[in-house]
């Protein structure tokens, strides 16, 4: 009977900027390890547009980092639908923490998560967005049944800003992500999605773009 690889960590992995840069950064640093990458589908009354340029992006990255020659790593897929709730009074990570949780139910060998937090997520919050992440964990440790010494919340570019991580990533990996809450149709085909440069992370990028004109492969 084939025994399957153990998995040293989890990657929660959106196909944005931040989660496709850690994923990069874990994936290479830790070649001889295997991981496992974990997109959460999140449907509510607003987020197709978005869930849809997200799964995009999440299978270009993966096929482009495939033929780069990193495949340490196994790809799993969950998805929530929830429209009559609208906008769910919750934040996204909850869920991913949740589904995180029960990843590692699946795989108790797991002694890592891998998060995408990043120098700018610090600034201008104050004490709530730690809270928030101690609140993240709490969930993870209670669905997965494990304690905070089984299991650590890795950061691996918490001290990098917006500009580091994304000059951080092979131009051809950067061009594939995608970071937009609201995507919109383009003026030319209504069937085609661009971001709105509106969103909070939509504001971040394009303020990163304006201070560094022509430095990244990014639009």
């Amino acid at each position: 009977m084939k025994t399957r690889k153990q998995f040293r960590g989890i990657i929660p992995f959106s196909g944005g900027i931040d989660s496709t840069a850690v994923l990069y950064d874990t994936l290479t640093k830790y070649a001889n390890d295997h991981f496992l990458v974990m997109k959460v589908c999140l449907y509510n009354s607003i987020s197709a547009n978005r869930m849809t340029k997200e799964k995009l992006a999440v299978e270009a990255i993966l096929l482009k980092m495939r033929e780069l020659g990193i495949n340490n790593f196994e790809y799993k897929e969950l998805e929530y639908h929830y429209p009559s709730l609208g906008i769910p009074p919750l934040w996204d990570s909850e869920i991913v923490y949740f589904a995180a949780a029960t990843c590692i139910r699946a795989y108790p060998e797991i002694r890592e998560l891998y998060e995408g937090v990043t120098a700018d997520d610090y600034l201008g919050e104050g004490d709530d967005f730690f809270e928030r992440l101690a609140k993240y964990a709490e969930i993870m440790y209670l669905v997965a049944d494990k304690k905070p010494e089984d299991i650590e919340v890795v950061l691996p570019i918490d001290k990098l800003s917006k500009y580091e991580i994304m000059k951080m990533l092979p131009p051809e990996i950067l061009s594939l992500t995608w970071s937009c809450r609201y995507p919109v149709a383009t003026e030319t085909y209504s069937y085609e999605l661009e971001r709105c440069h509106i969103c909070p992370p939509c504001k971040v990028i394009d303020k990163v773009l304006e201070e560094h004109p022509g430095a990244l492969n990014y639009k």
